[in-house]
C-alpha cells in the first residue's frame, strides 16, 4: 500500500479506566472538523491505536478516529496522521467480534504462525457500508508486516 493521509482527533485510552473508553465521542469530535471537499474514497476510515513500550505494563495507548483525506492543505497539522506505505496483514471480523475482544486472538495467530510485524501501532479499517448499529458489519483489523528487505539492507550496511 502507498502512504495514506488521514485526519481526526486522538485521545489517551487507559484500559484500566472505562471512563476513558469513549470511542464514539472521539469519532464525533473528528466529524466536527470534517470537510467533504477534502474527502477521498481511495481508502476507508480507520481507528488507529498507537502503543509505546510501556503499554504491556500500564495498558495505556493513543486512539485516533481518522477519516481519509486527499490533501493536508487547510487542516490543523495536529489532526493529520500518515499511515506509512508497506504491506499490511488484514484480518476480517465482524463488529461484534471486535467488541468481544478478538484482537488478542489475532496477535496469537500472528505469533503462532511466526509472522513478523511492526509493533507499535495497528488499526481497524471500517469499509463502506459499515454500520456500528449492526454487529454483523465487517471490520478489518490491520497490522504492518515487517519489511525484511529494509532489515537486510540495514544489516548489510552495519557490516561495512
Amino acid at each position: 500500500e502507498q502512504k495514506r493521509l488521514f485526519f481526526g482527533e486522538s485521545r489517551l485510552i487507559d484500559l484500566n479506566d472505562p471512563s476513558t473508553m469513549k470511542f464514539g465521542d472521539i469519532w464525533d469530535d473528528s466529524m466536527k472538523h470534517y470537510n467533504p471537499n477534502n474527502e477521498t474514497d481511495l481508502y476507508d476510515p480507520i481507528g488507529l491505536e498507537i502503543y509505546d513500550e510501556r503499554f504491556p505494563k500500564d495498558k495505556v495507548f493513543t486512539y485516533s478516529a481518522l477519516l481519509p483525506i486527499k490533501s493536508k492543505r487547510g487542516i490543523d497539522p495536529r489532526l493529520i496522521k500518515e499511515i506509512p506505505k508497506g504491506t499490511y496483514l488484514k484480518f476480517e471480523m465482524t463488529y461484534k467480534e471486535l467488541l468481544e475482544g478478538n484482537v488478542p486472538r489475532v496477535y496469537d495467530y500472528i505469533h503462532d504462525n511466526d509472522l513478523i510485524i511492526e509493533y507499535g501501532f495497528d488499526y481497524e479499517e471500517y469499509p463502506k457500508g459499515f454500520d456500528y448499529h449492526n454487529e454483523d458489519s465487517l471490520v478489518f483489523f490491520c497490522v504492518k508486516q515487517f519489511d525484511l528487505k529494509k532489515r537486510w539492507l540495514f544489516s548489510a550496511f552495519c557490516l561495512i
